[in-house]
């Protein structure tokens, strides 16, 4: 781990300080042991044949037992994907550490075993948490194409490439205004895609290339150490030659986990207060009659949660364990239960990840310096008639930021933490931590949040 992070992480220990610190930083350059994901849950690359969260050379030697008699198969343990156990797998092993293979076989965020080229020098990719994950790997210098949101947004997100006015933009990232041949003709060797949607178009559009669905759409930050999208992270790590960056990130994303729910798993229930998170627009600015409520799934939720609050939809089984992350739902219910509800979280997305603007979304977000729409729209909410009742000075817009980025809302979780509870959390800064993920990992050293940026109107 290089000194500027462990820089990082320090400074991170001394701000939660108070709070319980627990710290799981343990893995270090003297062979100390660490954890990044669930005893039971391995990486899933194949050649992780002992079935733990690295690929390396405990494989190799846990590979020679298999060989010999000494242990059974493991799942992963096919490095090379010919159905037999050998001496090829350990070749295949060793060339994925130095790095002297040219691809790999892994499961996808989806669980789809697929077999991906290392090192791609030409990226296309979906959406904000993929834009977020370049950046923290310093490989977003090779994106030649994006979606739209990034795209419009690429004075931010794309502020350290040597030339963003070249990436090209192939619409929204699914659906009728997805152009695939525009990333065909960028030449991508590698389409990280945010969903599966469109996979087959995708694949067909770079034959030559690899569609790689990571799923850092399925963050569990309640669980993170059996995360999908923390998953994500290490095997790009290993994609892109930045396994060390990669591990790097997540041990500081489990820290700040750590450091939360080291204190939110004590306080009882009747402790928690209940928050309603729904879409900012649709009823609440007249536009349409359609309101909606989170599931347990949703990374809304899941950081409300770690905060140590509670959901007012875990009320509603139908909602709460909804196959989908939201749903639509009465907004009778909601004003049925607005006496039990101690906060109102707006989450604002001004540009969708179908690329269309939303024009009854206050401006938001890493390029916005002004909160005058956020506070106005903070304003209206109080108006609404579902809400009657409710306290306004708990009613906030969140930006969609928090909810679409790559910590998977562990940076809300933070803001909700110290909103929730601060006398749990006297020393627990959210915009420090902010700052933290901006500076030091996603590397935008100029950026000033005391200055920059409109996300929570927390006081």
């Amino acid at each position: 781990m290089n000194n500027k992070i462990i820089a990082a992480l320090v400074a991170l220990i001394i701000v939660v300080a108070g709070v319980g610190a627990y710290c799981i930083i343990s893995g270090n350059d003297e062979g100390e042991d660490k954890h990044l994901l669930a005893d039971d849950y391995a990486l899933q690359i194949y050649g992780n044949a002992n079935g733990d969260w690295a690929v390396d050379e405990k494989d190799i030697e846990y590979l020679k037992k298999i060989i010999s008699g000494d242990e059974e198969k493991t799942e992963f343990a096919d490095a090379n994907n010919d159905g037999t156990i050998d001496q090829k797998d350990i070749d295949k092993v060793q060339g994925i550490i130095n790095r002297t293979t040219d691809s790999m076989y892994m499961l996808d965020g989806s669980g789809k075993k697929i077999k991906t080229t290392l090192d791609p020098q030409r990226i296309a990719a979906d959406y904000l948490p993929n834009a977020e994950l370049l950046n923290i790997l310093e490989i977003s210098d090779r994106v030649v194409a994006v979606d739209k949101a990034p795209y419009d947004l690429r004075e931010f997100y794309y502020m350290n490439h040597p030339d963003k006015d070249s990436i090209v933009c192939f619409g929204a990232n699914n659906g009728a205004n997805l152009n695939v041949e525009v990333v065909a003709d960028a030449k991508a060797d590698v389409w990280l895609t945010f969903t599966t949607a469109n996979y087959d178009d995708k694949v067909n559009a770079i034959p030559n290339g690899n569609v790689v669905y990571l799923g850092l759409n399925k963050a569990d930050i309640t669980d993170p150490y059996r995360s999908t999208s923390i998953q994500g992270f290490l095997k790009a790590g290993y994609i892109f030659d930045k396994v060390e960056r990669a591990e790097d990130y997540v041990e500081w994303l489990l820290d700040i986990y750590e450091n939360i729910n080291d204190v939110t798993e004590n306080i009882s229930d009747d402790q928690k207060p209940y928050s309603y998170f729904l879409w900012y627009g649709h009823y609440v600015t007249g536009a349409t009659n359609d309101i909606r409520g989170f599931a347990k799934s949703d990374p809304l939720s899941q950081a409300c949660m770690l905060a140590g609050g509670r959901c007012i939809t875990e009320l509603n089984e139908n909602i709460w364990l909804h196959s989908s992350d939201y749903m639509q739902i009465d907004p009778e219910w909601v004003a049925d239960h607005a006496d039990l509800i101690d906060y109102v979280f707006a989450h604002s997305v001004k540009i969708s990840g179908n690329g269309s603007m939303n024009a009854e979304v206050p401006n938001n977000g890493y390029l916005c310096d002004d909160p005058s729409e956020f506070e106005d729209a903070q304003k209206h909410m109080a108006t609404v008639d579902i809400f009657s009742g409710i306290d306004p000075n708990n009613m906030y817009c969140i930006s969609g930021d928090f909810r679409n980025n790559g910590t998977g809302s562990m940076l809300l979780a933070v803001y909700l933490a110290k909103l929730f509870h601060p006398d749990l959390f006297p020393d627990l800064d959210p915009v420090a931590i902010h700052q933290t993920y901006i500076s030091e990992w996603l590397g935008f050293q100029n950026y000033d949040l005391s200055k920059q940026g409109v996300f929570f109107l927390m006081e």
